[in-house]
């Protein structure tokens, strides 16, 4: 999908109800599907250089090496020395080149004899599907009508790229994007990026804090995901109430169209304050303007359906 396309569908996705996509999956194409035009994931070699190389991919080896008694030092993503002298000692236990590099292959060796499930598979739930991820748990359930059906493990965002919590919908799904991304994709609409569920060449990683945002899935279980959602499906991501917090400040009149993290707090501070915006997607649409229409008229402020400064006082914000 080009970038285009997705800021298209985001596009769509705010001015329509998450039902009217429930077509649009016909349209996409899954062939080759090559998900986050902005890279929720890092997709690379691993080559020792200086200086030293650093992302989330060089942390799940980290993990992955320390669970093997291999690396003792500390998961801070960075691929240097210790990491380097780590890696060739697995290659030259697994018969390899001792050259420090992880490419694919390495990638498939490291997962050898990890269990990749959470278990037998299930039919398929009857009745509405959503999805409810808690990231204090490290988990995904699908409910089915309101009741709970399905729990599965996942992986997280680590501390500095961390998953985004919210209330999102299911805008597009892909098959077999590869590497890190593993055999399925579904894409959340967060405005701010492209972050989703998928699957994972590090199953690993599986119930740690561990990828660049996304939620990762054993590919055993996100394949069965794959078949029970639908574009629109709705996705609400729960961690400590105080996430909301990671922004703290609005600095910027916000309207109708307004996209970012400040909208999605200014959202959940509506909601506390009984005035209902709509899901917290981060989105400024409908559903949050009327609410700040309401808010405007309780506290006898110009409706203008714009937060400005006096806005943002009266729900404590300033």
């Amino acid at each position: 999908m080009s970038i285009l396309s997705f800021v298209a569908l985001l596009f769509l996705l705010s001015a329509a109800p998450a039902d009217s996509f429930a077509n649009a999956v016909e349209a996409l194409s899954y062939a080759h599907f090559r998900p986050c035009p902005f890279r929720c994931e890092v997709e690379r070699t691993l080559v020792p250089k200086s200086p030293p190389m650093s992302g989330s991919d060089v942390a799940d080896l980290q993990l992955r090496l320390q669970q093997l008694g291999i690396f003792k030092g500390k998961i801070d993503g960075i691929y240097g020395a210790s990491t380097v002298s780590a890696v060739k000692l697995f290659q030259r236990r697994s018969g390899l080149r001792e050259n420090g590099i992880v490419d694919n292959g390495m990638w498939a060796r490291l997962a050898a004899g990890v269990l990749a499930t959470s278990g037998p598979p299930s039919p398929k739930p009857e009745g509405k599907i959503r999805l409810v991820v808690n990231l204090d748990r490290l988990t995904l359930v699908v409910y089915a009508d309101d009741r709970p059906y399905k729990t599965y493990p996942i992986a997280i965002g680590r501390w500095d790229t961390p998953t985004q919590i919210g209330e999102f919908v299911i805008i597009d799904k892909g098959v077999n994007p590869g590497g890190p991304f593993g055999s399925r994709w579904i894409g959340l609409n967060v405005p701010w990026g492209a972050y989703g569920i998928h699957g994972t060449d590090r199953p690993w990683t599986i119930g740690y804090s561990a990828s660049a945002g996304c939620i990762r899935m054993f590919n055993q279980d996100v394949e069965e995901l794959f078949e029970w959602v639908d574009i629109g499906t709705r996705v609400i991501i729960q961690g400590s109430e105080g996430e909301y917090q990671l922004v703290t400040e609005v600095e910027r009149p916000l309207k109708e169209g307004d996209t970012g993290k400040d909208v999605r707090f200014v959202q959940w501070r509506l909601r506390e304050a009984g005035f209902d915006p709509g899901p917290l997607d981060g989105w400024f649409g409908d559903a949050m303007k009327q609410a700040v229409m309401n808010l405007q008229k309780f506290y006898g402020l110009p409706i203008t359906g714009i937060i400005g400064k006096d806005e943002l006082y009266v729900l404590s914000i300033i």
